[in-house]
């Protein structure tokens, strides 16, 4: 029976692979937990401003109301399902995280560099955490490096 190892005794190696796996587990769950709070202030502030202006379009303002909302309630899902190591919730985690992409860069394409590229690279840290968050005792995985 190769590849078995007694009880009580630890492969070599296994200890420092669940240490990584848990420290990038928890970086994902910090990372979207801060995203999901900063797109609840977003929704806060769309709100605000919406029902304070002199003249708005109905039909867009729910619009982005909605969608705001539905990018909070996604990341914070992602991350309680993280934090509950749930096998499912990799795949979304990953998702919302490439979605940023693309935001940084049509922000620094509009001329906010400034704010484009800590977008950009919250997308590339983001991904690479949710990628490779894992419950410590699964297989180990092949991971694509980014």
């Amino acid at each position: 029976m190769a590849g078995t190892v007694p009880a009580g005794i630890e492969e070599p190696g296994t200890r420092r692979r669940t240490v990584a796996a848990v420290t990038s587990l928890r970086w994902a769950i910090g990372l979207l937990t801060g995203e999901a709070l900063a797109v609840t202030a977003v929704f806060g502030y769309v709100v605000y401003r919406s029902l304070t202006a002199a003249a708005v379009i109905v039909r867009d303002v729910a619009l982005v109301v909605v969608f705001t909302a539905m990018m909070a309630a996604l990341l914070a899902l992602s991350s309680w399902a993280l934090a509950r190591r749930q096998a499912w919730a990799r795949g979304p985690a990953v998702v919302l995280q490439l979605m940023l992409l693309p935001i940084g860069y049509f922000m620094i394409g509009g001329g906010l560099a400034w704010l484009g590229v800590p977008v950009l690279a919250l997308g590339v840290g983001g991904r690479r955490a949710a990628s490779r968050a894992r419950h410590p005792r699964s297989p180990r995985r092949q991971v694509i490096p980014f």
